[in-house]
């Protein structure tokens, strides 16, 4: 049956037929609506900030004591959540995982603003061609989800942070406002699918990454309580003022690019998915700009019409040497049919079956509201 989509552009957005779930209401799409949801959900109100970061202040028993952790990536969300933070008081760790592929520009962003705000950062560097030998894998499955081993190590870290530090919050710069929220369908991740790709395509032996299996993850919400506030949908937030603030006190460098902190995953965004899946993910991102005002639909489809500059660290030529293969061998990858993922051992059906749960996970803080919707709802 013919989709009765095809070829259609949200009015109100620049998302279109070319990114999966994508459907047309009455006025505007589905991911307009969810950005509404969303929106009423974590209405800006910068007073409730200050009144949450207030609260997590007088839950901590011992002066010395930290108050969470913050996950930063040397751009520009991250950042500026950990200025926030510290400038409200609040004592933290920063924590940032390192599969050998951040760029020079985000190693530096996030040196500087750890030493100008005085705090101690936390590293989990991956040993050499762990990484390398996991994309590796993913690339010949044949599935598109090659950047979810990164996503699902960042989390597993985050987690293992907190219980290191005994504290309870886990920060991060997500804002829906800034990035949209990413269609399941286009990307798909959780531990158990991450760790049956590497079954069967991966090297053998033991999975090599850090990995959040379902029974650990739920160990750490609910024996650990360990909660994720998404403190940044409260602000204010405008990206160029944030970036000027960042400039002007810490010396921070703006990469000019979107998720461009790590040559990999620069990549897999501006090369691997448009070749591959033919998605231009600016139109999710940039989507989400033209919903909050800060930039003009027609400045946006302007953006989308041309294709995006690739740095000299994001070429396919370049990929292909720092993964150890020859360049025909990645071309032929990304030629090769595109599998299914749901031939993969996974936990959709877990978290379909756990939804109670997971819905009183996600009131309770400690799930992440764009989780739920996506893989629980």
């Amino acid at each position: 049956m013919k989709n009765k989509n095809n070829g259609m552009t949200c009015p109100r957005c620049i998302t279109d037929s070319t990114i999966p779930g994508f459907a047309m209401g009455p006025s505007q799409c589905v991911y307009c609506d969810l950005h509404d949801a969303l929106n009423e959900a974590y209405p800006i109100n910068e007073a409730h900030f200050i009144s949450e970061v207030q609260q997590i202040r007088a839950e901590r028993e011992n002066p010395l004591d930290y108050d969470g952790i913050v996950g930063v990536s040397g751009g520009c969300d991250s950042s500026y959540l950990l200025h926030k933070l510290r400038t409200q008081g609040l004592r933290v760790v920063a924590v940032n995982y390192d599969n050998g592929w951040d760029t020079k520009v985000a190693r530096d962003n996030i040196m500087k603003l750890c030493k100008v705000l005085g705090v101690p950062l936390a590293i989990t560097k991956t040993e050499p061609g762990d990484a390398e030998s996991v994309w590796l894998s993913f690339l010949k499955s044949g599935v598109t989800d090659v950047e979810a081993p990164t996503d699902i190590a960042l989390t597993r870290v985050l987690y293992d942070a907190a219980r290191k530090y005994k504290v309870k919050y886990i920060f991060d710069g997500h804002s829906f406002r800034t990035e949209g929220v990413a269609p399941i369908g286009l990307s798909y991740m959780d531990g158990r699918y991450i760790a049956d790709v590497w079954k069967h395509y991966g090297k053998g032996g033991p999975y090599p990454l850090p990995n959040l299996t379902i029974g650990r993850w739920i160990s750490d919400m609910v024996l650990k309580g360990f909660k994720r506030p998404r403190l940044l949908y409260s602000l204010p937030y405008d990206k160029n003022k944030a970036k000027a603030t960042m400039i002007a006190k810490y010396g921070w460098e703006d990469y000019g690019m979107h998720h461009a902190e790590n040559e990999f995953t620069t990549w897999f965004g501006y090369v691997y998915r448009p070749q591959r899946v033919k998605v231009d993910g600016r139109k999710v991102s940039l989507s989400a700009f033209v919903r909050e005002g800060t930039m003009t639909r027609d400045a946006a489809l302007k953006v989308v019409s041309e294709p995006p500059a690739i740095p000299p660290y994001a070429t396919t030529e370049y990929i292909a040497e720092r993964l150890g293969i020859k360049l025909h061998m990645l071309q032929q990858y990304m030629r090769a049919p595109i599998a299914d993922r749901n031939e993969y051992e996974s936990y959709r059906a877990t978290f379909k079956r756990l939804k109670p749960l997971f819905w009183a996970l996600h009131k309770a803080g400690r799930v992440p509201t764009t989780f739920y919707k996506k893989y629980v709802e």
